[in-house]
């Protein structure tokens, strides 16, 4: 399509475009600032290769995003032990403990021919790892794990992640924010951490054992648990559960190779559901974290979850162009709603969960029917619509094109533009009557619902 067809399109599709390159160049740079590297564990001359410490790590790391489920070039998988064994398309013996050289998976990695080589479009592997892989192959590639049908990310997902740097060199976007129960501390992502601020900014606590990126912050309704959804994209993505006085670990749930992007409990806080890159939305025992049931009904990313008001039915937005409605029982799709052009981004149910709002990349809100699913209004956001909130009688509309707007449930009627963005917004919350906006600067700006005033704005690097 021509741009002078629809010219609002591809602005839309080129400012999403930049934002995501700004992402990602900012969560490199900081890696490179850390000196954080990916290497292979060593293995000393005399002891066995283990496959859990030294080929699991490298496979998730190198491997695992072009040979998993729903994604497996080549008809090759190397998501579990038993996987990584089964020939694909080929049909050639992956490993031969008999022979190294005829390995598929060893002639992949060694390869002189770039067509060939693994991993794809890749540097070599370093020569300790292929030493290493060549060691345990001949060592009878011995598996040390319990169950060798266990997911690769669950065998090798950190139990304890790297501590926070102490100062960061510079602030990072704030992907993720919440209020704490009272209303008067705010918790922001950060790396490998999460950083909790008075609302004047300042310093208050912060905890680590966090995956690398933080996606999303919940907090149960009684305030005693907050589920932290974080990992590393293209390599694990889980939840954690902490109580949030004493920030003791609960649980870890839903882990998988994919970012976990979004998690929300029911009204009880017995249940957490969760939207994930690998598109699925999962639900899962917020106590123990054991999966209640798996929906994959959406072909690619679902990037929000929500709740209606009795807790029997979930509202998914997919970059599929979907939002679909989910039997909480069962993970059934009720309905899916088609009615966006492209990738919505965030879906949101009516006080009385008889509408749903979603927001897509493009700058729309759609207003639709429970019932039918049927689009009953249209909302202009100016630019990618990237959060939505509801607050009593309010919509809150954080747009790409640096604007917050809250509009009335009831006229959808833009009541007061808040001012003051000088970036990005990238993420919100809202409770006691205020609202934060999280920008890709790592910004915090809070203002007040009632008068629309700005309370405190601060820069949350520590």
């Amino acid at each position: 399509m021509p741009r002078s067809v629809c010219p609002y399109f591809f602005a839309a599709c080129d400012a999403a475009r930049r934002q995501i390159t700004r992402l990602r160049t900012a969560w490199v740079w900081l890696a490179a600032g850390l000196g954080l590297t990916i290497a292979a564990l060593p293995v000393a001359a005399q002891d066995p290769v283990s496959f859990k410490q030294h080929i699991a790590p490298v496979l998730r790391t190198k491997c695992l995003e072009c040979h998993t489920e729903g994604n497996a070039e080549g008809g090759y998988r190397v998501d579990s032990y038993q996987r990584l064994l089964k020939p694909g398309e080929s049909e050639k013996t992956p490993v031969n403990v008999q022979d190294v050289a005829s390995s598929e998976l060893f002639r992949r990695i060694t390869s002189e021919d770039e067509s060939e080589r693994m991993p794809a479009e890749s540097e070599a592997l370093d020569e300790a790892i292929i030493a290493t892989f060549r060691k345990w192959v001949t060592g009878g590639a011995k598996y040390d794990g319990e169950d060798p049908t266990q997911p690769l990310i669950e065998l090798v997902a950190p139990s304890e992640y790297p501590a926070a740097p102490k100062s960061y060199p510079r602030a990072m976007p704030i992907t993720a924010l919440s209020f704490d129960p009272s209303g008067t501390r705010l918790l922001t992502s950060g790396y490998h951490e999460i950083c909790e601020w008075s609302l004047d900014g300042q310093l208050q606590h912060r905890q680590g054992n966090i995956g690398r990126r933080t996606e999303a912050i919940r907090f149960d309704r009684g305030g005693r648990n907050v589920a932290i959804a974080s990992g590393a994209p293209g390599q694990n993505g889980e939840v954690r559960i902490f109580d949030y006085k004493t920030w003791e670990l609960r649980c870890v749930a839903a882990k998988s190779e994919y970012m976990v992007l979004d998690v929300s409990f029911d009204g009880a806080g017995k249940r957490l559901a969760t939207a994930g890159a690998d598109a699925t939305v999962r639900l899962v025992n917020a106590t123990n974290g054991k999966a209640l049931w798996i929906s994959k009904s959406h072909s690619d990313w679902v990037h929000s979850i929500s709740w209606n008001a009795a807790g029997d039915q979930l509202v998914s937005a997919s970059r599929d162009k979907t939002s679909k409605l989910i039997d909480a029982a069962d993970g059934r799709t009720i309905r899916s709603y088609p009615g966006h052009e492209q990738a919505v981004h965030v879906a949101r149910f009516s006080p009385d969960s008889q509408r749903v709002y979603s927001g897509d990349v493009i700058g729309k809100v759609h207003i639709w029917s429970v019932d039918k699913g049927e689009k009953k209004k249209e909302l202009a956001a100016g630019g990618s619509v990237i959060a939505l909130q509801i607050e009593k009688s309010n919509l809150l509309v954080a747009a790409s094109n640096r604007t917050l707007r809250q509009v009335s449930l009831d006229k959808h009627e833009v009541i007061r533009k808040f001012e003051a963005l000088t970036d990005w917004p990238t993420a919100m919350a809202i409770d006691h009557g205020q609202v934060a906006i999280g920008t890709h600067s790592g910004t915090v700006y809070i203002w007040d619902l009632k008068d629309g005033t700005l309370k405190h704005q601060f820069l949350a690097k520590p």
